[in-house]
Formats: structure tokens, C-alpha cells, sequence
């Protein structure tokens, strides 16, 4: 779970967002929609990027987070969204994980999890 404060690293969270749109748009593999939905700011973006990342590098040590390639909001209210965050790891590999944000004045809270609902495992 992240806590982070609006203003943060604005010239990474800049960054972040051109390299994002960069890596939506020369995907080579299957396309994961090459969506970026996000109720997250720019940024608070590079701030919820790393929370999948060690997400992720947690649970596949072998096949590293390479970039995000596209996110999905999947449900919306007035303080909080939940979210598909498709990443590329080793070999072009995409994974898909769930980020629940919630909104409060001054900043945002994520959750990432597995959108199987299972629990963290190391392969």
C-alpha cells in the first residue's frame, strides 16, 4: 500500500507520463489496449507505477517489471477507484493487476493486487 502527496517528483512523474505513452504505443506484443485510463494524477503516477513494480518483482524475481503498458479504470465513485494495471516484464511477458485508489484531500492511497484474488506467490 503507497500514501503519496501531490507534488512529489513532478519532473520524474513528467518523465514517467512520455515514457508510458512511448511504451502504449510501440508495444509490440498483443496490444494490451493501449489504454491510459487512470484516475491517478500525473503525479502521483510514477509514485503507483512503483508500487505494481515491487508488486510484481516480488512475486516473478525472474522476470523483472520492464514498463507500464496500460491502465484501465474499472469502477469510479466519488473517493476512490478500482483500476487494471498492465505491465510488461521479461520477454515481452504482459501482467495484469489490480490498484484500488483512494482519494483524499492532498494525495492518494493505491493497494496493488493479484485480480485473481490470489494470494502473493514467488515463482
Amino acid at each position: 500500500m503507497g500514501y503519496h502527496r501531490i507534488g512529489k517528483a513532478l519532473p520524474f512523474a513528467a518523465l514517467l507520463a512520455l515514457v508510458l505513452v512511448g511504451c502504449a504505443d510501440t508495444n509490440s506484443g498483443s496490444k494490451p489496449g493501449k489504454s491510459m485510463e487512470t484516475t491517478v494524477s500525473l503525479k502521483q503516477m510514477d509514485a503507483v507505477a512503483r508500487d505494481v513494480q515491487q508488486w510484481h518483482d516480488m512475486q516473478y524475481p525472474k522476470c523483472k517489471f520492464d514498463a507500464v503498458v496500460s491502465t484501465k479504470v474499472t469502477r469510479q465513485d466519488k473517493d476512490s477507484a478500482d483500476e487494471v494495471w498492465t505491465i510488461r516484464g521479461c520477454e515481452g511477458q504482459t501482467f495484469s493487476y489490480g490498484v484500488n485508489v483512494i482519494h483524499f484531500p492532498g494525495g492518494i492511497s493505491d493497494v496493488t493486487f493479484n485480480l485473481d484474488g490470489r494470494p502473493v506467490q514467488v515463482h
